[in-house]
This record gives C-alpha cells, sequence and structure tokens, in this order.
C-alpha cells in the first residue's frame, strides 16, 4: 500500500471504530442508553401527546447523541458533530457520508435496508452542504426515517465540517404530526 493511500485509511479506520462505539438504538430502554454514555449532560422533558417524554443529551467523546423517550423507549436519536482539520485546533469525529451510514446500521431494524429517497446531491445544488433522506420498513410494517445533514468549508487556516443525522420511528413522527408545531 503507497503512503498516499495510507495516510487515507488510517482516517477512516479511526473514524470507524469510534462510529461502532456509539450505538444508541432506537428502541432501547433509558437505563441502556446511560449504562452506554455514562451520565447525562443534560435532560429535559417535552410535552408529546399529552404526556411527559423525557429529552437527553449526552456526549460520548466528541460526539454529541440527543435522544427522545417515549413510554420509556428510544424513539428518536439524533447524533451530531462539528470537526476542525486546523492542524492547530483538531478536535471533533466528522460526521461524513461513511459515518452517517454506519449509524444508520446500527440502527437497522435488520430485516430490510436503508433506501435512500431524497438527496440534494444528485440535484448538484448544494453549494458544500450535503442533505439526505432515507427510510426503511421491518417485517412487521414499522418505519423509521432519517435526515442527514453535513456541511463542510475550509479556508487557508484549515477545514472545518459539521453533521447531523437524525433518526425518527414512525409511532414518534405520528405523534408529533398531532402538535401544533412539531418537535
Amino acid at each position: 500500500m503507497n503512503t498516499s493511500r495510507r495516510l487515507l485509511f488510517v482516517p477512516i479506520l479511526i473514524l470507524s471504530l469510534h462510529a461502532r462505539s456509539i450505538h444508541a438504538r432506537i428502541a432501547e430502554t433509558m437505563d441502556q442508553c446511560i449504562e452506554r454514555y455514562g451520565a447525562p449532560r443534560e435532560q429535559k422533558s417535552l410535552l408529546i401527546d399529552g404526556r411527559s417524554a423525557p429529552w437527553i443529551r449526552f456526549e460520548k467523546g466528541v460526539l454529541t447523541v440527543e435522544i427522545t423517550f417515549i413510554a420509556g423507549i428510544a424513539e428518536r436519536i439524533v447524533y451530531r458533530s462539528d470537526y476542525s482539520l486546523n492542524p492547530e485546533t483538531e478536535s471533533g469525529i466528522d460526521l461524513s457520508r461513511g459515518v452517517a451510514f454506519l449509524l444508520l446500521d446500527r440502527n437497522s431494524c435488520h430485516s430490510s435496508d436503508w433506501h435512500q429517497v431524497l438527496s440534494n446531491a444528485d440535484t448538484g445544488h448544494h453549494n458544500g452542504t450535503t442533505a439526505a433522506s432515507f427510510f426503511q420498513r421491518d417485517n412487521k410494517g414499522r418505519s423509521r426515517i432519517a435526515y442527514y445533514n453535513y456541511e463542510a468549508s475550509s479556508s487557508p487556516k484549515g477545514s472545518t465540517s459539521s453533521g447531523q443525522l437524525d433518526i425518527r420511528t414512525s409511532r414518534y413522527i405520528e405523534l408529533i404530526k398531532r402538535l401544533p408545531n412539531g418537535i
């Protein structure tokens, strides 16, 4: 393997291993998530369908994970990351498309694959931002939807990126449809 390929391979391997350890899953309980991530960084209660729904933010290394629980089960998970390639301030994890697909796989019901249903990369109107939507239906007819956003920029001082992967169950989507402003 030549030097340039080796240099490219190492960051991809590190990101892949890091994403594998960040694997909260839709349908896990609050106790399972706390066991995985440790003490929450922030907690609040949302009102969904007339009931209290806990929202908890965890920080796992450089990735922020926000989870909404309904009836004690994770019904929405949002992964967020900011990343800097400036050698003086390098920090974060690049929530690139490859890492997003690893996280989607960890949140898969495994009875079907995720299907991309929309992407601005297909239209050519993205100006440094990538946005995509994914859909999955399990063998019991339940579905999951995921939204992915990624923005990268570079300057003489270095490169930065920010990414977000938002995974929601059909139950969560149906409940927030009833709210005047959604969540």
